[in-house]
């Protein structure tokens, strides 16, 4: 089966001591009062334990380039103080980036994004390939709906 499109959450293989991420899609006044749930399934992709650092390192292997530190300053926050939870709107590329990603294209991402992300040794290359198919689907709804993508992030 093709990874996107796959029905299914990803989720982050390392241990990450309780943090809860997703990706969403929503409104700006919908996005700002997220809280983990409450939002359509078709709308969500539960990625537990990506911080921006790896939201970073995806928006990075999209684009081609390798400075994750500088994208991740392109998070912008929205909402979320020194406890969370955080909100953050992505990068404003990164939904039609993730719209023009072809299949073949998905385990050679994957494989860029796990060489760059783990301070504890390599993570095998099709660690993100689940992750990324589900972005797909999600980038594309977006696009279809008219909707922002957003990054949350709790403890």
């Amino acid at each position: 089966m093709s990874p996107i499109g796959r029905s299914y959450r990803a989720r982050y293989p390392l241990d990450t001591m309780g943090l809860l991420s997703d990706f969403f899609i929503a409104t700006p006044d919908v996005a700002r009062a997220y809280e983990g749930s409450g939002l359509p399934p078709q709308d969500v992709c539960s990625v537990g334990g990506i911080t921006p650092l790896e939201v970073a390192a995806i928006v990075g292997a999209l684009r081609g380039v390798d400075d994750d530190v500088a994208i991740e300053d392109e998070l912008e926050s929205l909402e979320g103080g020194e406890e969370g939870p955080w909100l953050m709107s992505v990068p404003h590329d990164m939904v039609d980036l993730l719209v023009a990603i072809e299949d073949a294209r998905v385990p050679e991402l994957s494989a860029k994004i796990a060489g760059t992300v783990s301070e504890d040794g390599p993570l095998p290359d099709d660690t993100f390939e689940p992750m990324l198919g589900e972005l797909v689907v999600l980038a594309r709804r977006a696009k279809a709906t008219g909707k922002g993508l957003y990054f949350w992030m709790s403890l």
